[in-house]
Parts: structure tokens; sequence; C-alpha cells
């Protein structure tokens, strides 16, 4: 069904697939946030995925709805495109760190990102669900799996974060988050 998205409650991934089946991530998507707009706007087919993983429902307003509304109230074009236009700045910044950055860099970004959902303070230390695997982490940032491995052992090995299946600790976030690992 073509139309708007808007992510009621949990957390979503959209992913961009290449012709061999990998998955790029290109955007978090967080409760309350709509998505989707792109494709409505312009008028074409959804050219990403999207994959909930928390707990995630997810809304659709179909296209008839839309185009309703935005004909009765023309402003929601404006708040549209401020929306876009915040998406992409992001989106770019997002962009620019997977693709230029090092490995232990784009786990850093990624794991900062999940926080901003997925994070909670535990005495000093920032706990991360992390509803993925390692597989698919590594997908999500483009890099092989041993990889992001190895950067993930030398970060627990210099006692910034520790690993497990499911939650990341990070020690001391802000000095975490000043090294820009």
């Amino acid at each position: 069904m073509r139309g708007l998205y808007c992510m009621m409650t949990g957390l979503a991934l959209v992913l961009k697939t290449d012709e061999k089946g990998k998955k790029a991530l290109i955007r978090i998507v967080k409760a309350g946030e709509v998505f989707g707009y792109r494709s409505f706007f312009g008028g074409g087919a959804h050219s990403t995925s999207c994959e909930t993983i928390i707990g995630g429902k997810i809304c659709i307003i179909p296209n008839n709805h839309m185009r309703g509304l935005i004909s009765r109230h023309p402003e929601l074009v404006l708040a549209f495109l401020n929306h876009a236009a915040r998406d992409m700045q992001e989106v770019g910044d997002f962009y620019l760190r997977i693709v230029t950055g090092s490995v232990r860099s784009r786990l850093s970004f990624f794991l900062l990102k999940l926080a901003e959902s997925l994070g909670s303070m535990d005495g000093g230390s920032l706990l991360i669900d992390l509803p993925l695997s390692y597989k698919e982490v590594a997908s999500m940032i483009g890099v092989r799996p041993e990889s992001l491995s190895r950067a993930m052992g030398k970060i627990k090995a210099e006692g910034l974060a520790e690993f497990g299946r499911g939650l990341v600790r990070v020690f001391e976030p802000d000095i975490f988050l000043a090294k820009k690992i």
C-alpha cells in the first residue's frame, strides 16, 4: 500500500538493499517520526524497506487520505518540507560518517544513534539495548563481521565498553563521546 508511514511505538531501521542482497542502514526511525514522504511527494515507489526492531507499530496514512489532508491544510506541505530538510541533513551526516569513518567510528556512531532511543543510564554507565545480531550490525554499518569483532575487542580492551548478548555497556559515556573512537 502506498502512503505515508508513522512510527507509533518502538524503533525501526530504514534499509536499502543492493542487487546482492546486502543491506545498508539509511536511517533509524523512532516513535513519533514520519517516513516514506519522499516517495509520497515524489510520486514514485518506495526504494527502501523498513524493519521494526523493538516492538514497533507502524501506522500508514494512504495516499488519497494524505492528499485530502494537504488540500484542506496546505500548511502541512511546509511542515513536511522542513522535516525533509532536517532529515536530509541528518542522513547526509550519517552517510558521511558511515562511508568515511573507521570501523570503530562507524560502530560508535551507530551505538550512539541507538542510545537515543534504547539507552538508559545505570550509575555512570550508558546501557544500550542491542536488538540486532553482530552480523546485522556489521551489515548495517558497512563492514565485515570479522572487522566489527576486532573493533569491539579493541574497544573492550581499552575499557571503553563491554559487549554482551543484546546489551552494550559504555563506561564513562562522556569520554566515549569525546574520543569519537
